[in-house]
C-alpha cells in the first residue's frame, strides 16, 4: 500500500513545480539566448527582459492564441533592440531596404536572421507546448517580483538608458519594449519625426580645424579632398597605424601631420562634425533646413569652389539626399547613381576602389575644388570578401588572424593603398588631403577591442600632394 503525501506537501511540490516551470519558459529560455548574442555583438542588454513574463501570462490565463501575438511582437522587438545597436535603422523602411541586401552581405547576417528566426519558431513553440500547464498564480508571482526589481532599478539608476544605438550595460531587470520605444523618441533618434531646425554647434576638436581657421584668414587651398573614413580607429600600437599608412607616406608630400582626437558618436555625427562642425538636435534631416550655412561645403561654394560629394550607400540612408545639398554640395554621388562594376559586402553598395575614377575626374578641371568622399567598405562586419588588395599582416603585429580587428585593419591599410594610387594621378597634384575616421571600430569582441584600438578616439592625419 503506497503512502499519499500530505496535501500541504503535495501543493507545495506542485506550486514549485509550477513556478520552476514559469522561470524557465518566461526567464531563462528567451533571455539566455539574446544574452549570449548580444555577448557576442558587444551591445547592452539587460539580463532579464520582463516582457516574456506578460506573453506567459496570457498562456496562463488561456489565452493562448493572444499569448502567441504577443511572443512574437516581443521576441521582435528584442531582436531589432539588439540588431538596431549595429545597423543604422533609422526608420522602418531602412529595414526592409537593408533585408534585400542580406544573403549578399556579409556572412554574419544571414546567419543572424536565420538564427532569429528558428529562434522566435522554436520559443514559441515551446511555450505554446508547456506554457499552458503554467500556474497562474506562479507567473503572478514571477511578475510581481520582476516588476518591483524593475521600478527599483529604473528609480535608482542614474546612467543614461540608451545612447547612440547602445544600450546600457548590466541592467538586471528591464522591458526591451519600453526601451525600444525610447530609443525611438528620446536618446539616438531623438526621434525621426521631430521638426526641429537645429544643428547643436560642436565645440570640440576635429580634422578640419585647421581648414575652417584658414577659411577666416582666407588662405584656404584650392584643391581639397576631405575623406571621412568608416572605422578608422586609433591603435593601440603606432606601429600599425605607420604600417597603414606607408603608402600615403611614401608619396611626394608638402608636408604630413597625423594623430586622434576623442569621439564617441555614430556616422552621421561624425559626418557633421568635420564637415560643419555641429552635431544634429534629432535626426529627422530631411527636415533640418538651418544651421548648414557655416558648413565648409557651402562656405567654399559661395567663394567659387566647385564641391561634390562621394558615398557608396544609398542617398536615403540618414536623410543624405536632403542634407547633402543644404550642406553647399553642388553635386553628390551615391549607389544609385552609377551601374557599379560590382557591389560590396560589409554593408550593401559600391566598392571604395572602384570610385578612383570619379574622385580623379572630379579634380580634372582646374580652378578651386572640394570634394567630400564618405567610405562604405570598412563598415562592421568587415567582410572578408571585401577584402581584394591584402597588404597588412596582422601576424606581424601580433593580431589574432581573422578575428574582427584584423579584417578591420586589412580594409583600412587597402583603403590607404588605393588612396595612395590615387593620389599619384596627374589630376591630383596640388590637392590638399585630410582623412579622419568617423568612429571607433565596432568589434564584437569588447575584450578584444580593447587590446587593439584606444578607446573613444579616431584617427586623423592631414597632407598636401605635391
Amino acid at each position: 500500500m503506497e503512502a499519499s503525501l500530505p496535501a500541504g506537501l503535495a501543493n507545495f511540490r506542485l506550486s514549485l513545480k509550477s513556478l520552476i516551470s514559469a522561470l524557465v519558459f518566461s526567464v531563462f529560455l528567451p533571455n539566455v539566448a539574446f544574452l549570449c548574442i548580444s555577448s557576442w555583438l558587444g551591445i547592452g542588454r539587460p539580463y532579464v527582459n520582463i516582457d516574456y513574463i506578460f506573453m506567459l501570462v496570457f498562456f496562463a490565463f488561456g489565452f493562448r492564441f493572444l499569448g502567441v501575438i504577443v511572443g512574437v511582437v516581443f521576441l521582435v522587438v528584442d531582436m531589432l533592440s539588439l540588431f538596431g545597436q549595429v545597423l543604422p535603422i533609422v526608420r522602418i523602411g531602412d529595414f526592409f531596404y537593408l533585408l534585400r541586401f542580406v544573403f549578399s552581405a556579409s556572412p554574419e547576417m544571414p546567419a543572424l536572421l536565420a538564427s532569429g528566426l528558428v529562434f522566435v519558431a522554436v520559443s514559441l513553440w515551446v511555450v505554446a507546448k508547456f506554457g499552458r500547464d503554467v500556474n497562474r498564480h506562479a507567473v503572478l508571482f514571477i511578475l510581481n517580483v520582476f516588476l518591483i526589481l524593475y521600478a527599483v532599478d529604473v528609480n535608482t539608476s542614474t546612467d543614461e538608458r540608451v545612447r547612440f544605438y547602445r544600450a546600457s550595460e548590466g541592467e538586471l531587470v528591464s522591458s526591451q519594449a519600453v526601451s525600444f520605444f525610447e530609443a525611438r523618441s528620446a536618446s539616438f533618434l531623438r526621434n525621426v519625426e521631430l521638426e526641429s531646425d537645429a544643428l547643436i554647434p560642436y565645440g570640440r576638436q576635429s580634422a578640419t580645424d585647421p581648414w575652417f581657421a584658414m577659411k577666416a584668414n582666407n588662405s584656404l587651398p584650392q584643391r581639397m579632398l576631405l575623406v571621412v573614413n568608416e572605422s578608422w580607429g586609433a591603435p593601440l600600437d603606432p606601429s600599425v597605424r605607420d604600417s597603414i599608412l606607408a603608402p600615403v607616406m611614401g608619396l611626394p608630400l608638402e608636408f604630413i601631420e597625423q594623430g586622434t582626437l576623442p569621439f564617441v558618436g555614430v556616422t552621421i555625427e561624425g559626418e557633421l562634425r568635420e564637415l560643419c562642425k555641429r552635431q544634429p538636435a534629432n535626426f529627422n534631416l530631411s527636415n533640418t533646413v538651418d544651421g548648414f550655412s557655416d558648413c565648409l561645403p557651402e562656405m567654399l561654394r559661395q567663394k567659387g569652389y566647385s564641391t561634390a560629394s562621394l558615398h557608396g550607400a544609398v542617398s536615403r540612408m540618414y536623410d543624405r539626399a536632403y542634407w547633402y545639398p543644404r550642406a553647399g554640395f553642388e553635386k553628390s554621388i551615391f549607389f544609385e547613381s552609377h551601374k557599379w562594376p560590382r557591389r560590396c559586402h560589409s554593408f550593401p553598395g559600391a566598392c571604395d576602389l572602384d570610385m578612383a575614377d570619379d574622385i580623379a575626374g572630379f579634380f580634372d578641371p582646374s580652378g578651386p575644388r572640394f570634394l567630400y568622399w564618405l567610405t562604405l567598405n570598412s563598415h562592421f562586419a568587415y567582410d572578408r570578401r571585401d577584402i581584394r588588395v591584402d597588404v597588412f599582416d596582422c601576424d606581424r603585429f601580433s593580431i589574432s588572424v581573422g578575428s574582427e580587428s584584423c579584417r578591420n585593419l586589412k580594409l583600412q591599410a587597402q583603403f590607404f593603398s588605393g588612396l595612395a594610387k590615387l593620389l599619384q594621378r596627374p589630376s591630383m597634384q596640388g590637392v590638399e588631403v585630410v582623412v579622419v575616421g568617423d568612429h571607433q571600430p565596432i568589434i564584437a569582441d569588447l575584450d578584444e577591442r580593447s587590446r587593439y584600438f584606444e578607446e573613444k578616439k579616431v584617427s586623423w592625419v592631414r597632407f598636401k600632394i605635391k
